[in-house]
């Protein structure tokens, strides 16, 4: 997760923790440069044509609640989209809609994310999107976490390795 970016946010009770953000989708990364050139990558989505499929990405954000106390540690991810629900949030005809995707992001510390299934929620077509993993795929260590939460000292740990401090 090396292309995270550090943002600091305080909450509604004035604490404070970074947002581990990546500022475009893992499949990006793995272009060639004249590949990125032929892509279309802005802050909120990024569109990646191959010559047998066209890959469609939007950027969320994912709230991961702290076991122990009322802090949370957000990370802005990615999700894998179709064509047709992105032209529809790009209209912004999806107040209040929910789309089933993919997750698109490695986050640290978890292996094999690429699969977990992910509800994006859109309540106002002008705020960035919240994604939530699907019910049903607690066997898989990061979505164990999502519901059951973490710990500040593990969040702090974290934050620490992705940033080498």
């Amino acid at each position: 997760m090396d292309q995270t970016k550090l943002i600091n946010i305080t909450d509604e009770q004035g604490n404070t923790l970074p947002t581990l953000s990546a500022p475009v989708p893992d499949q990006y990364l793995m272009l060639s440069d004249s590949q990125k050139q032929d892509a279309i990558l802005n802050s909120d989505y990024c569109i990646i044509s191959h010559p047998n499929q066209t890959d469609y990405f939007i950027r969320t954000y994912l709230i991961q609640k702290l076991s122990d106390n009322s802090e949370v540690l957000e990370y802005g991810v990615w999700i894998s989209i179709s064509k047709e629900n992105l032209n529809k949030y790009l209209e912004g005809n999806v107040n209040d809609q929910i789309f089933p995707e993919y997750l698109c992001t490695q986050v640290f510390p978890y292996t094999d994310v690429y699969q977990i299934r992910m509800n994006i929620i859109i309540s106002d077509s002008d705020q960035i999107p919240e994604s939530v993993p699907q019910d049903g795929q607690m066997s898989k260590p990061f979505v164990k976490d999502y519901y059951d939460g973490i710990t500040k000292k593990e969040a702090l740990h974290r934050i620490k390795k992705v940033y080498n401090i």
